[in-house]
């Protein structure tokens, strides 16, 4: 079997506020690992098994026969109170609860998916029988849009039906298949909805929660690997009642919110003008391995009020502050969102979600986080030495050694070898240059910035952007303007700029000699025999040769305009050391081919967003 989006990490909360005191019933249960032992959880129907640690809705076999035209029904067996009507005894309620889970979806190699897998709220352990295919184990032909169903559903489709918008989406279904809200690109990073009032209206009081799903003509695996749930009860308090009503007599409705995130990183997309949001407040304290909170009173002390005095860099993000925590006494830089809206947000996100669990000692340390007043925080280990950038072109007291440049050269390689073959999953960073290299008091290179990092799921090789291009200029591989997708041979590209760059003390962008860009004149001097004449001037002779002509080759063979002729991360190390040669480099530089012959990129993940950063930069 092959991946189809590999693991998908949902969470659905069902907020509600009312104006009543309350007092809170919990409910909870984790199943981080799920095992026969399972069984008297859950109450299985049509076609749905436990079996290879996870919730198979669909027959989990590799006999494609029989896993075509199936339905299931994965419930757990105990009914939750999700409401009570408000009467002169009771102001009423509707409870809170908050989902987490995990799915594996699996199709056969080169066969169309389909159906898809839903997480529903049923008012009973049945299952309506025909309902293969289109129908995702929720409905059939007849039933089908029935207000006696009761039931909502949150779709992950990955058929197209007449209906449908297309067929990787999400969907929220009411008591029906046909979706009142999609959201297209099933492997888009994040989304949320929300409806008022809609819970009392549709579900019954009491009704049970668990997934359903479907396979037809075309079919895949249906999994949950993991699922937790935490349910609130609020029940009103009668002997405050008529007081709260009297001085409050406003009524904050309930709010239904789906939040979606794939493995490293959170997007949103809907815009809220609430200066706290409470759902990403929620979404950043339950990230997996999230470094501390920090409180904003002292982030804004340590950075005297985010003075611009202290301001370290600035770019399409946000802009970085030098501060120190007094009560630690240690320094941090503290990188601010500039974009108030919801776009600022997902940037936000989209980067504490990548970065919160790597650990390398040539990548940027998160120390912790802040969201308050709607202002967005990060907090990261202080890099006394700045950029990278500032000492290739600030002024001479700032100029590197021959040792410390192949010092950073090989310290970014090392980081990038561990974010494309190492971590967990992999991690693309898109924005590989200069400004983005840390260097740390050793003026060991530290890669950071992750705004436009994102994660590949398994078994994916490339991650595509539509609407536009994500990086910098110069820095950016040719088929990315043409295709959209961002690849590790992508960043391969940005990594032979930033050789470049530290080789020559050139932007990659400088027109030189009657060239256009700097690696063009790098090429037409090793064409020549000549290459060592695009070292920097300001080292003079004081570097090593043979040492210098290998990594100007590497340089040239990183940005070499033929994705599949770039050498891959994982040789990179060797490749500087000298233990494996330089692949083979035409005296002339190819030109650029489309379409491309490209054996890895045989899958994308897609966004609905791009952007692209402006070539510049700021030194302390």
């Amino acid at each position: 079997m092959e991946g189809l989006f590999g693991k998908l990490h949902l969470v659905l909360l069902i907020l509600s506020s009312s104006i009543f005191t309350v007092s809170t019933r919990t409910i909870s249960f984790e199943f981080d690992s799920i095992t026969p032992d399972a069984y008297s959880n859950f109450t299985l129907l049509g076609s749905s098994a436990i079996s290879n640690g996870a919730l198979q809705i669909t027959p989990d076999t590799l006999n494609s026969g029989f896993i075509r035209n199936k339905s299931g029904r994965i419930m757990y067996n105990k009914p939750f109170e999700l409401w009570e009507e408000s009467s002169n005894s009771s102001p009423g309620w509707v409870a809170s609860f908050t989902t987490t889970f995990v799915v594996n979806l699996f199709s056969l190699a080169n066969v169309s998916r389909g159906e898809g897998l839903a997480f529903v709220i049923a008012p009973d352990l049945n299952m309506p029988s025909n309902s293969e295919g289109q129908y995702l184990g929720l409905t059939n032909s007849t039933t089908d849009g029935n207000v006696s169903n009761h039931l909502i559903a949150i779709e992950l489709d990955t058929a197209k039906q007449e209906f449908d918008p297309d067929d990787s989406h999400i969907g929220l279904n009411i008591n029906s298949v046909r979706s009142n809200w999609t959201e297209s690109n099933i492997a888009i990073t994040s989304s949320y909805m929300s409806m008022n009032n809609m819970v009392k209206d549709y579900v019954k009081q009491s009704s049970y929660l668990g997934f359903s799903a479907s396979t037809g003509k075309d079919a895949q695996l249906n999994a949950v690997r993991k699922w937790s749930l935490t349910l609130n009860t609020n029940q009103g308090n009668n002997d405050s009642f008529a007081w709260k009503k009297i001085t409050i007599g406003v009524v904050v409705p309930s709010l239904l919110l789906l939040i979606v995130c794939v493995a490293s990183v959170g997007y949103y997309l809907h815009k809220k003008r609430a200066s706290d949001d409470p759902v990403i407040l929620g979404v950043l304290k339950r990230l997996p391995g999230t470094p501390r909170e920090f409180k904003f009173n002292d982030l804004k002390n340590a950075t005297n009020n985010f003075d611009e005095k202290l301001k370290l860099g600035q770019g399409g993000f946000g802009v970085v502050f030098k501060g120190i925590i007094h009560k630690e006494n240690i320094e941090v830089a503290v990188k601010k969102f500039s974009r108030e809206s919801m776009k600022g947000k997902d940037d936000f996100l989209a980067e504490l979600t990548i970065i919160n669990r790597l650990r390398h000692k040539n990548l940027v340390q998160l120390l912790g986080w802040c969201y308050k007043q709607g202002m967005l925080l990060l907090v990261y280990e202080y890099m006394p030495n700045g950029s990278l950038d500032c000492h290739l072109f600030g002024g001479p007291e700032k100029i590197l050694s021959w040792e410390n440049r192949c010092k950073i050269i090989l310290g970014v390689a090392s980081a990038l070898h561990y974010l494309h073959n190492e971590y967990d999953q992999k991690v693309l960073h898109r924005d590989l240059k200069a400004s983005n290299i840390m260097l740390d008091s050793e003026l060991n290179a530290r890669l950071g910035d992750f705004g436009l990092a994102r994660a590949l799921e398994n078994g994916k090789t490339s991650y595509a952007e539509l609407g536009g291009v994500a990086g910098t200029l110069g820095y950016i591989a040719p088929e990315c303007f043409l295709t959209g997708k961002a690849s590790r041979d992508s960043d391969i590209y940005g990594f032979g700029a930033v050789v470049l760059e530290v080789m020559c003390g050139q932007r990659p962008w400088t027109k030189i000699a009657g060239f256009q860009a700097l690696v063009d004149w790098v090429w037409s001097l090793y064409r020549e025999g000549r290459i060592l004449e695009a070292m920097d001037e300001r080292i003079g002779n004081n570097y090593v040769l043979v040492e210098a002509e290998r990594l100007l080759l590497l340089g040239l063979a990183c940005s070499h305009p033929l994705a599949k002729d770039r050498p891959k991360s994982q040789v990179l190390l060797q490749m500087i050391s000298g233990s494996l040669p330089i692949p083979y480099i035409p005296l002339f530089k190819p030109a650029f081919l489309w379409p491309t012959v490209d054996s890895t990129d045989d899958e994308t993940l897609t966004r609905t967003t791009g952007q692209m950063s402006k070539p510049s930069s700021s030194c302390a």
